[in-house]
């Protein structure tokens, strides 16, 4: 029984799936069926598994398994290979906080300016999240006896902050003269993020397998997003000239 549940969320991760759920939530609102989406620092999978919808995924590496939803696109974030308003939406996950400050805000303008319906944004931000990234990065060295590189990015060149990044988003609009609706949305638990990810670094088999089995509680965790949070989701509806 256990596996025949599990098997239906086939390369499903449940905190990669708590930051993609609401993303999903809104695209099903926002979405026709022809629409197009764009995905920047999808990785092999991205969104794919959580949408089951074809997306265009942008990195600068991909594994050797790709999801056979997504079409995998070698391209950098601050130069993205289209045309103005190629897709309907443009979406990343995680990603700025990876970037040099210097390139996070070309980014943003990249999104926007090849996105035509709207843009989503997901991104670890603020104080809290901050000491969690600390926390979480000297449990890992614990465990595994090395530094987890997305953990060291995070503490090299800090956390976006949430005004910053209203402010590119409004700048940037404006100046391309379109018209949206920013709204902005707390994402994950930071208590939650950390136990699960408590599990799922400590190498114990019965701690991971916790982790994995605790798919069975989506349905609920999937709400726990009140204060203090680990994640802020813009969702940026661009209205029609």
């Amino acid at each position: 029984m256990i596996l025949r549940f599990l098997s239906k969320f086939k390369d499903w991760d449940i905190t990669v799936g708590l930051r993609y759920l609401p993303v999903v939530a809104f695209l099903k609102r926002q979405r026709k069926e022809q629409d197009s989406i764009l995905e920047i620092g999808s990785g092999s999978f991205g969104i794919c598994p959580y949408l089951q919808k074809k997306v265009t995924g942008v990195d600068i590496a991909f594994g050797k398994r790709v999801h056979p939803l997504l079409k995998p696109v070698y391209a950098r974030t601050e130069k993205l290979p289209f045309k103005n308003n190629s897709f309907d939406f443009v979406l990343s996950m995680d990603l700025l906080e990876h970037l040099p400050v210097k390139k996070r805000k070309l980014m943003v303008k990249e999104m926007i300016r090849v996105g035509r319906k709207g843009i989503i944004l997901g991104v670890p931000s603020g104080f809290w999240a901050g000491l969690a990234d600390k926390f979480l990065n000297w449990y890992y060295f614990q465990t595994h006896k090395e530094k987890l590189n997305f953990l060291t990015e995070h503490l090299k060149y800090s956390l976006p902050k949430k005004k910053e990044m209203k402010s590119w988003f409004v700048d940037e609009l404006s100046r391309r003269n379109k018209k949206a609706k920013i709204k902005i949305y707390n994402n994950t638990n930071i208590l939650l993020l950390i136990f699960l990810l408590i599990l799922g670094f400590s190498e114990n088999k019965l701690l991971c397998r916790i982790y994995r089995y605790s798919l069975f509680l989506f349905p609920t965790l999937r709400l726990l997003n009140f204060p203090p949070v680990y994640r802020k989701l813009f969702f940026v509806k661009i209205e029609k000239k």
